[in-house]
């Protein structure tokens, strides 16, 4: 038997969901039937995504201590569940050398990277997850396992959010399961410094082509939501269009 992607009767809440990776996360999920609670800093936003998807939504900051569970609180009222939970919401500040870094910022950037998807977790934990079970989604990036100029803040947080996926998987399974994504580079807004400047010629250095677009991290993001996906917790999939793996192509 094929296991079903459907998602109909479920509930789920997407961070950064207005735009880029969490929107067309957003959107995968509710085209495969699941109500979707959306979140992001920008109000407008938010509004405009939950009619799109004809779901709910909160704006707010994920790095404020209080936002996890009024997001939480607003998807069990709105649904009665909570199925799902992608946190895709992110930093890239403080860019630069670690060296220039404000300390402050640079604490900013483990609130949202890392202590907002943990508090969103153990939210959703005792909201629903510990008796019903579930299904967690952290969007990281390729960047994390390695070194880079001026993404030093960012690529640390993302590898702390990569651990965290791994301890929370051991200890919150069987009932919910715990994976990331992490995907190289994204035609997104927050990327564009990246590859704006020179795309086709990154393009050209991956085995795959091109960069990446935000439906490419969702239609992952979408299976290791699935029951496809019912074996797997504690897993990082790379959705990177060959980034890795680049340096074994010859010179054209």
């Amino acid at each position: 038997m094929t296991p079903s992607y459907g998602l109909r009767g479920r509930a789920a809440v997407v961070t950064g969901a207005t735009r880029g990776i969490g929107l067309a996360v957003a959107r995968a999920l509710a085209d495969a039937g699941a109500r979707v609670c959306v979140s992001a800093r920008d109000a407008e936003g938010v509004r405009r995504a939950a009619r799109e998807l004809d779901g709910v939504g909160l704006a707010g900051d994920v790095g404020d201590p209080g936002h996890p569970g009024e997001l939480t609180r607003l998807c069990l009222d709105s649904f009665g569940r909570m199925d799902i939970l992608v946190n895709n919401a992110a930093t890239n500040q403080p860019y630069g050398p670690l060296m220039d870094a404000d300390p402050l910022v640079w604490r900013e950037a483990f609130a949202v990277n890392v202590e907002a998807p943990l508090r969103l977790v153990q939210c959703a934990w005792r909201g629903w997850m510990r008796e019903h079970g579930g299904t967690v989604v952290n969007v990281c990036t390729e960047g994390a396992g390695h070194v880079g100029p001026d993404v030093g803040a960012y690529g640390t947080s993302k590898a702390a959010l990569l651990h965290l996926t791994r301890q929370l998987a051991g200890e919150l399974g069987p009932r919910v399961r715990v994976n990331s994504v992490s995907p190289g580079l994204v035609r997104t807004r927050m990327a564009r410094f990246v590859w704006e400047p020179g795309e086709a010629e990154i393009a050209r250095g991956l085995p795959l082509g091109r960069i990446g677009e935000p439906r490419d991290v969702a239609g992952a993001v979408l299976w290791l939501c699935s029951d496809a996906a019912e074996w797997i917790t504690g897993a990082d999939l790379l959705v990177d269009g060959g980034t890795s793996v680049r340096r074994a192509r010859r010179a054209t």
